[in-house]
């Protein structure tokens, strides 16, 4: 096959395969939820105060961080690749176009070497709340969240309550995961995915 060809044919298809992949996730995940009926009530009444002591973790680190991009090259990489799922359902970015009138019309596009996953979550964001550069931020603070609640759980279950505040402490506590859950960057997000 021409490369040409199938770097066109990569570009136009991975968007939806993507998108595909997600779906099915996401109706395993409810397929689960309805086979194993769990009690959310009681999961709130056990885990409540842990998961709203995690929420003000997240908070505190996002204000006294405070978002913003730090890796010159990956980030906005990143932010582009979302913006082209958005506008175009492609998984590129353009490099270089030229304006016609209000409209931009690339010339030259270029593929992502990162996994395609966290710019469609951050696609998925632009489809609720439109296209920001700063949606990324937004994923990152729920993926921080996440971790955290995850941890706080799985402590908490097996070790006790005074483990699990302190099991999220720990973790907040390092500055890798405070530096990359306030930048845009997909580390915390593979992280949570492992």
């Amino acid at each position: 096959m021409n490369p040409a060809l199938s770097k066109r044919l990569f570009s136009n298809i991975s968007y939806y395969i993507l998108f595909i992949s997600v779906a099915i996730w996401a109706m395993l995940l409810v397929r689960s939820y309805r086979m194993y009926r769990p009690d959310i009530q009681l999961f709130f009444r056990y885990y409540g105060l842990g998961l709203l002591f995690v929420f003000v973790i997240a908070v505190l680190i996002f204000l006294s961080i405070g978002p913003r991009l730090r890796r010159v090259f990956d980030e906005p990489n990143l932010i582009q690749a979302s913006q082209s799922m958005a506008y175009e359902r492609r998984v590129d970015r353009v490099l270089m176009g030229e304006w016609h009138y209000v409209s931009l019309k690339p010339i030259e596009r270029s593929l992502l070497t990162r996994p395609f996953i966290f710019p469609f979550f951050i696609n998925i964001i632009h489809a609720i709340l439109g296209y920001r550069p700063e949606t990324a931020f937004i994923l990152n603070f729920i993926t921080l969240f996440a971790l955290l609640a995850i941890i706080f759980v799985f402590i908490k279950r097996y070790l006790g309550n005074i483990w699990g505040y302190s099991a999220v402490i720990l973790v907040a506590a390092q500055p890798i995961v405070s530096q990359t859950a306030t930048s845009a960057a997909f580390d915390l997000f593979s992280a949570l995915f492992l």
